[in-house]
């Protein structure tokens, strides 16, 4: 007969062995994990060469194969002028998704590097996706390493909440801006656009304290946020407000009624300054 250890012997290796064998599994996920895309978001108004510039730095220069989705928008030549802007910074392979045959957009989604969202309604942009059951194939090429960018609908589309683009609130009152399922590519986040200059305070706000789970991040115009690894960096000519409830005493209130909380957190940004979202709970 073959020799066995006695059992209590092999438990005792077995214990010994078990933190060497969870490092070792530890490692080797994370090893074969890839770290989902950058994110670059832009609140809408010029888009600078500056964005471009970064963009096409994280995702091959000119090489990079650049898909722009314009479903946030209903006219025909939507999302043309996006094809010029990224040709004119530099990158070869631009193209426009069309939904007309869904198998030719999935691989166009697969192939792509960077993925741009212009403006238009984020609403629009969401359900034209989700109709076309191109929301996961989006989601898996993010998650793979391709980054995702938007300006205006694109950038509010882009988060796992986003707020619906109605209209502006004229006082702070709870149930008075409406958030839905965005595209989820940034959990635990909802984006505001146009923030300065559209005087969207109160509807940023109502949104934040309505959900003060998620972060709220306003853009300004011509201004923009490049995420990644758990931070966020500012690009651009304006400010990123930043408003944290996560950690502050919100009151429950019935919808109609007047919102109140203390202890909220806001971070005024400017071009070059860094924030780790990820990290300031």
């Amino acid at each position: 007969m073959p020799y066995r250890r006695p059992r209590r012997v092999r438990i005792v290796l077995a214990l010994i062995a078990l933190p060497f064998l969870i490092t070792l599994a530890w490692a080797a996920s994370a090893g074969s994990g890839k770290e989902s895309g950058p994110l670059l978001l832009i609140g809408g108004g010029r888009t600078l060469p500056v964005f471009c510039e970064r963009a096409l730095e994280l995702t091959g220069g000119a090489e990079a194969v650049v898909l722009i989705v314009p479903q946030s928008s209903s006219d025909p030549g939507a999302g043309l002028g996006s094809i010029e802007m990224w040709k004119a910074a530099g990158a070869r392979d631009v193209t426009r998704l069309e939904l007309a045959d869904i198998d030719q957009a999935r691989a166009a989604i697969r192939r792509a590097d960077l993925i741009w969202m212009p403006g238009g309604s984020q609403s629009r942009l969401v359900d034209a996706l989700t109709e076309a059951d191109l929301l996961d194939e989006l989601r898996k090429r993010h998650a793979a390493g391709a980054m995702v960018g938007g300006t205006s609908a694109g950038a509010a589309a882009a988060p796992q909440w986003m707020i619906t683009g109605k209209e502006v609130p004229v006082r702070l009152e709870s149930g008075g801006t409406q958030v839905a399922a965005g595209l989820g590519l940034w959990p635990g986040v909802t984006v505001d656009q146009h923030f300065l200059r559209r005087g969207r305070w109160n509807r940023f706000v109502e949104a934040v304290l309505s959900h003060p789970d998620l972060l709220g991040v306003a853009l300004g115009e011509s201004t923009g946020v490049l995420v990644q690894a758990g931070e966020l960096e500012v690009i651009g000519a304006h400010n990123v407000v930043v408003l944290d409830a996560r950690g502050a005493e919100v009151l429950t209130v019935k919808e109609g009624e007047v919102p109140g909380a203390t202890g909220l957190r806001m971070h005024v940004l400017r071009n070059g300054m860094r924030y780790e979202w990820a990290r300031d709970r």
